[in-house]
């Protein structure tokens, strides 16, 4: 990771498999860091992680969601047997007029807008999606 100097951008350099060739390649991605709020009038700031498990899912699907203050990100990844594979990602933001708007969608993740609306998400809970997946919270932090 490479701040890049009078800006909020950082630059991430590595390598790792290309999924479409199975070669190690290098790749280079830029981010900008962004202030995380409290949202709702909370006191508190808020994250957490969910992971999909449990319950009659394949095996081959494998998926985290993951809140840090007024964003949620998720991803998914269908491991289809015989090597093809889907990648899904999903963001949220929080808006203090709207609510929870779904402001980007690739892919088939689906996550109910119940999971991340509830009052307090705390470690080992599990959301149902309309799917038949089930969502476990592996982490859950509040602070100050």
């Amino acid at each position: 990771m490479f701040p890049i100097e009078n800006s909020r951008e950082v630059l991430e350099k590595g390598r790792m498999v290309n999924p479409d060739t199975g070669i190690v390649e290098e790749y280079q991605e830029l981010w900008e860091d962004l202030e995380i709020k409290k949202i709702a009038g909370g006191r508190e700031y808020v994250s957490w992680v969910l992971k999909l498990g449990g319950g009659d899912r394949d095996p081959l699907v494998r998926g985290i969601v993951v809140r840090v203050g007024q964003w949620i990100q998720g991803v998914l990844r269908d491991g289809k047997k015989g090597g093809s594979s889907s990648f899904s990602v999903a963001r949220w933001k929080f808006d203090e007029e709207l609510g929870w708007v779904h402001v980007l969608d690739v892919g088939r993740l689906q996550l109910d807008r119940e999971v991340f609306t509830a009052k307090e998400i705390r470690v080992g809970d599990i959301f149902d999606a309309k799917n038949g997946w089930k969502w476990v919270c592996v982490e859950s932090h509040r602070w100050t």
